[in-house]
Parts: structure tokens; sequence; C-alpha cells
């Protein structure tokens, strides 16, 4: 299912009401947004760190970022 039909789906399920859905399914759509605006800011601003070149080439500290990528995104 995609994103949209998720964020409808949910719309329909708490409030049967016009008014309150196209509301709702704004708000979600606009908090998508500026979350992955966020991700992008944090990826392109902490990514490197993770990162640590090596002879065997770039190795990854994959699980420390995304731990801390998902500490990011929950800050206010």
């Amino acid at each position: 299912m995609k994103r949209k039909e998720e964020i409808i789906n949910e719309a329909q399920e708490l409030k049967n009401d016009t008014q309150f859905m196209l509301g709702f399914i704004e708000g979600a759509q606009w908090a998508d947004k500026t979350m992955i605006e966020k991700a992008c800011d944090w990826l392109e601003s902490c990514a490197d760190c993770y990162i640590d070149g090596n002879d065997d080439g770039a190795y990854y500290r994959m699980s420390d970022m995304i731990d801390d990528f998902k500490k990011a995104m929950m800050k206010e």
C-alpha cells in the first residue's frame, strides 16, 4: 500500500467527516514532507561520521547510524 493510501485509510477509520478527513490528510502530507526534509538534512550533515575508510574500502557502522538517525528524527 502506498503512503497516500495509508493516510486516506487512517483518516476514514478515525472519523467519517469530510472536513476532518481533508485536514487529517493535509496534515499528514505536511508532516511527511517536513520529516523527509529533516531526514535529508541529517543525512547530509552526519552520514560521513559513520564511514571509516580503510584498505578494504569503506566500513559502515550502519547500526550506530540507524540508532542515531532515529533519535535525531524524534527530536523536536
